[in-house]
C-alpha cells in the first residue's frame, strides 16, 4: 500500500511528492488464508450429516445446516433461521436446564434433548454443544451438533421389555434354568435353581457351576459338554449336585450350546429338574 503527501510552494504549485510504503503481503495472505477457511467450514457445515445449529441464549437460531432442517422436517433453512428454538423442544421448560448446565460446564457431550418435528413428531436426539462467553464468563451463544436416536432408544426399550418378560417367565418356571460360559462360570440362573441350592442369585452369578457338583464328575461332566456342536446341539444327562445342607440331590439336565457367527460356542443354555425322589423309587 502506498501513502503519498503532496508538497507545494506559495503559488499552489506542486512541487514534489513524498510517499510511503506499507508491506501489506503478510496481511492479504491472512486475509486469503481467513477466507479460504471460512469457505472450508461453510463446505463442511452445510455437508456435514449431523444436524448443525447455532443458537442465541435467548434461543434464536442464529444458522443451521441441511442435516438440521431434515431434522426436524423443514423443507428449508430460512423457515428455522430467526426462530426460537424452544418451539421445537417436546418440553420447552427443559432449555431452562439445559442453560444452566451449559453455562456451568461450558461444554456438554452425549446430551440427549427430546425434540419434536415440524408435524409433531417425537424424535430424541443425541447433542454435542459448545458454548460461547463474553468476558464476565456469561453465555452468548452456542453450537449444536445433533443425530437422531430415536429408534436406537426405542429399539432399548423394547428389549429391555423383552427381556423383563423372559425374566418374569424364567422365573415362573419349576425347572431349574442356567445360562453358563464354557468355563462353566454362571451367566444367568432362574429363582428355582436358586432356590434348589438354597443360594441368591448374587450368590451364584460368576462362580462355577461344577462347584456345587462332586468333584468326581467333573471330568464326565466336561466331556459331555466338549462332545456338543452344530451337528450334535443337544445332550440329556444325569448328574448327583450339593444342596445347601451338604446333601446330594439327583438333577436331570438338558444342555443346548449357543454359537457365535463364526460357529464357536460362547455359552451354554441348561434347564434341568429334580429326579431324586424317582431314583430312590425305583432302586
Amino acid at each position: 500500500m502506498i501513502n503519498a503527501i503532496g508538497i507545494f510552494d506559495k503559488n499552489q504549485q506542486l512541487e514534489k511528492i513524498r510517499g510511503y510504503v506499507v508491506d501489506l503481503t503478510e496481511q492479504k495472505r491472512a486475509e486469503i488464508a481467513l477466507r479460504e477457511s471460512e469457505v472450508r467450514y461453510r463446505e463442511f457445515f452445510e455437508a456435514d450429516i449431523t444436524g448443525d445449529y447455532k443458537a442465541s441464549k435467548e434461543g434464536v437460531i442464529l444458522d443451521c445446516n441441511p442435516a438440521f432442517v431434515n431434522l426436524l422436517g423443514f423443507s428449508t433453512a430460512n423457515e428455522l433461521i430467526g426462530s426460537n428454538i424452544a418451539g421445537v423442544y417436546q418440553t420447552p421448560s427443559e432449555r431452562q436446564a439445559f442453560l444452566s448446565l451449559i453455562q456451568k460446564e461450558k461444554v456438554l457431550k452425549g446430551y440427549i434433548t427430546k425434540l419434536k418435528r415440524k408435524d409433531g413428531t417425537a424424535i430424541i436426539c443425541n447433542e454435542n454443544l459448545i458454548g460461547n462467553f463474553d468476558e464476565n464468563g456469561l453465555l452468548v451463544n452456542y453450537f449444536g451438533y445433533m443425530y437422531d436416536i430415536t429408534d436406537k432408544i426405542y429399539a432399548e426399550e423394547e428389549l429391555k421389555k423383552h427381556e423383563q418378560l423372559l425374566s418374569s417367565v424364567m422365573d415362573t418356571q419349576q425347572e431349574l434354568i442356567c445360562r453358563f460360559l464354557p468355563d462353566t462360570t454362571l451367566s444367568f440362573v432362574n429363582k428355582a435353581y436358586c432356590n434348589i441350592f438354597g443360594k441368591t442369585e448374587s450368590e451364584l452369578i460368576g462362580r462355577k457351576f461344577l462347584e456345587l457338583v462332586p468333584e468326581s464328575e467333573w471330568d464326565d461332566i466336561a466331556s459331555k459338554l466338549n462332545s456338543l456342536n452344530k451337528e450334535s446341539p443337544k445332550i440329556t444327562y444325569e448328574s448327583p449336585s450339593f444342596k445347601s445342607d451338604g446333601s446330594i440331590i439327583i438333577i436331570e439336565w438338558t444342555e443346548s450350546p449357543i454359537f457365535n457367527e463364526v460357529g464357536e460356542i460362547v455359552e451354554f443354555q441348561s434347564a434341568g429338574r429334580d429326579v431324586t425322589e424317582q431314583k430312590q423309587v425305583a432302586n
